[in-house]
């Protein structure tokens, strides 16, 4: 007699972004039986006619397998949740891009304890693990062609529509840290709600005004932030400022310390927006660079250099200012999202 369902963590990104090193991590170190049952698992199983199965990538409508990757996904979503009201706990690493299959397979999975992660890493750091495999192993870059095409493609795809309980950042955190945040966030008796919002049970909460009342442009990007860099006595230091609302000084957690940043106001472009957020946060008015690169098209980026002697003068909102390394400053950022952004800043920065 089973007494309650197993747990299931869902890994979602694109390929090379390390989530079969996390799988692993999950299933020597957590409490339980961990079974993997994610692409590489249905792969194996899968027909050579049918071949990559699940691991097709995005826009690659007119492959032979194409037709059959709804029936796979369904199968291996029915095979996740039978494993899970056995008692079996569930690790499955997956890179979905088709909003229409996501949206199935999270309706199989709706009634069942759910935690769906996101796998983030940049795109620069994915080049950086292709290019160092075995030729032929995975698409690789080359000095015309530094991201391959079907390589960005996964990438613009695979977190879309970016809901997660959890998302962690594979090119700050290894597999030992993001596993520990997993199993932090298992613990968390905070409801987890991406998988019905995934299945269409649930609808989002559209943020209209900022947390003390003011609008919020309506259309992408809702938000600006702004990395602003230094450099310090040896190296690089990046400025996050702590925030007050909604924990006070003791604050901490996601969206407690971030670079300068804020919502766009409607009417608002990203640059005004950026500028404004910067001046009223910190007091500087410094010269920004936009990166096409940002983590999702929710958000602009931009990056902008102070001097040595930069002068921080915070608003009300904030009580406390930060000029860090780039790994403690990444260490504060929450959620992964919120690091990627200095990430992504800083690997665009000369050596």
């Amino acid at each position: 007699m089973i007494d309650s369902p197993g747990r299931i963590v869902i890994l979602n990104g694109p390929p090379r972004a390390g989530k079969s090193s996390i799988v692993i991590e999950i299933q020597e170190t957590f409490d339980g039986v961990w079974m993997n049952v994610g692409v590489d698992i249905a792969r194996a199983m899968t027909p050579r006619r049918c071949q990559p199965g699940i691991g097709l990538r995005p826009g690659e409508e007119a492959h032979p397998a194409f037709p059959s990757v709804p029936m796979l996904y369904a199968a291996l979503y029915e095979s996740i949740a039978a494993h899970s009201r056995a008692g079996l706990n569930v690790v499955v690493d997956v890179g979905h891009h088709d909003p229409e299959i996501l949206a199935d397979c999270a309706r199989r999975l709706v009634g069942l304890p759910v935690l769906v992660v996101g796998v983030r890493c940049p795109i620069e750091v994915i080049m950086e693990r292709r290019n160092a495999a075995p030729v032929g192993r995975y698409a690789q870059g080359s000095d015309d062609d530094q991201v391959p095409e079907p390589v960005a493609r996964w990438q613009d795809a695979v977190h879309v529509p970016g809901v997660y309980d959890l998302e962690v950042d594979t090119s700050v955190l290894n597999p030992t840290q993001c596993a520990a945040a997993i199993r932090k966030r298992l613990e968390d008796p905070t409801p987890r709600r991406a998988i019905e919002l995934l299945a269409g049970n649930q609808k989002p909460t559209v943020i209209t005004t900022t947390w003390d009342g003011l609008p919020v442009a309506r259309e992408p990007p809702y938000a600006s932030c702004v990395v602003v860099w230094r450099m310090g006595r040896s190296e690089r230091e990046f400025l996050v400022l702590h925030r007050l609302a909604p924990g006070g000084t003791d604050f901490a957690g996601d969206w407690a310390w971030t670079p300068p940043s804020g919502a766009r106001q409607p009417g608002e472009t990203p640059d005004e927006a950026a500028a404004r957020e910067l001046r009223e946060e910190t007091g500087l008015s410094l010269q920004l660079v936009r990166l096409a690169n940002a983590p999702s098209d929710e958000v602009a980026l931009y990056a902008a250099e102070a001097g040595a002697d930069a002068e921080v003068v915070l608003d009300a909102e904030h009580d406390r200012a930060a000029w860090l390394p780039l790994d403690q400053a990444i260490d504060l950022c929450l959620p992964a999202r919120v690091a990627e952004c200095l990430s992504i800043v800083a690997s665009s920065l000369p050596d």
